[in-house]
């Protein structure tokens, strides 16, 4: 009788003490050919998984052949998170469908993705990474009906929200450090295209918005709530758009169903701590229905300073202020700028 080695046996051994979960996340590459080994032995295991997360250390070129076949045979999976340290040409051969794909975020190139999204129109949530195409996202003319919740670079949204009823928008593009940064693409004054209402916005933001809020309006006049984060792209000496009072306001104010502003500034706002709080305290008499406002100014590697204000019975309150100025001080909590 032929005898097994020690890993076979291992394996075999795990394969029947393997605990059903429907939320795996696979960290490296031996964790993938481990999973890959158990539900071969065990269907029901692969049937029980629902979501499952493959980060970017367990992604290598030997190790993708084998995150292909998990995948074939994981067939209920409902949430899907792929970060690739490699760009493939496909992620799934087009005879490979999840029928209940409905959330799905992955980080290779527009191009490679819209061969998946083609197969799995039932989409969402939809995360994306950087495009790779300045001029044309591949994604444009895709029918994505069901999208509701999108994570994109700005100048591939209106790619994906015209045909579909997109309500949550996240545009941000942290790793865009040269001037030609997309913000303007997609704030050009015309709306953003959805079968839905767009209420809520968290956009990435630099010294070239002129006309921020005016912009954002035109954009999304329905908002309800609204995220501004400061890019890395962003200049350190240029005027930002609150330095635009005239503009800054009339933006404001049509907004006329923002409940929820959130801001996060590279530098301080104003040169006082004093007249910084002015000028949040001028932002929060318009518009009518807003209620709550985080200021995060100064945010640079985790410090800086953060106050939040509500709308109580008794008026505007300061419910929260943090201050750390220095790597002594706690770094601020970001649980906070919410």
């Amino acid at each position: 009788m032929r005898l097994r080695s020690h890993t076979q046996r291992w394996t075999a051994r795990r394969a029947i003490t393997f605990p059903l979960k429907s939320v795996i996340n696979l960290t490296t590459p031996e964790q993938v050919e481990e999973l890959l080994c158990v539900i071969k032995r065990r269907n029901e295991i692969a049937l029980e998984i629902e979501i499952l997360e493959v980060s970017a250390d367990a992604f290598d070129r030997s190790a993708f052949k084998s995150i292909r076949e998990v995948l074939y045979r994981t067939r209920n999976i409902t949430d899907l998170v792929l970060r690739f340290s490699f760009q493939p040409i496909r992620i799934l051969p087009t005879t490979i469908v999840l029928h209940r794909l409905t959330s799905l975020d992955v980080n290779i190139a527009h191009a490679t993705v819209a061969q998946l999204l083609r197969t799995h129109p039932h989409i969402e949530n939809l995360t994306l990474g950087p495009c790779n195409d300045t001029l044309h996202c591949p994604l444009a003319g895709l029918s994505l009906h069901f999208l509701q919740c999108l994570t994109c670079p700005p100048g591939c949204v209106r790619a994906l929200t015209e045909n579909s009823i997109v309500y949550r928008l996240i545009a941000t593009y942290d790793g865009v450090r040269h001037v030609r940064f997309p913000i303007l693409r997609l704030l050009d004054f015309r709306p953003i295209e959805t079968c839905a209402v767009l209420t809520t916005l968290h956009i990435d933001f630099d010294h070239t918005a002129e006309r921020l809020f005016l912009r954002i309006s035109a954009a999304a006049p329905a908002l309800v709530y609204l995220k501004l984060t400061e890019s890395l792209s962003s200049s350190e000496v240029a005027p930002m758009p609150w330095d635009d009072k005239e503009s800054w306001e009339a933006g404001l104010r049509s907004l006329l169903s923002l409940k929820n502003l959130l801001l996060r500034s590279w530098r301080p706002l104003r040169e006082t701590m004093d007249t910084e709080d002015a000028l949040i305290v001028d932002l929060l008499r318009f518009p009518e229905r807003l209620r709550h406002v985080a200021v995060w100014s100064g945010a640079r590697r985790g410090m800086g300073r953060l106050v939040v204000w509500d709308d109580m019975e008794t008026g505007w309150q300061n419910t929260y202020e943090q201050v750390s100025m220095n790597a002594e001080d706690p770094p601020i909590d970001t649980a906070a700028f919410v």
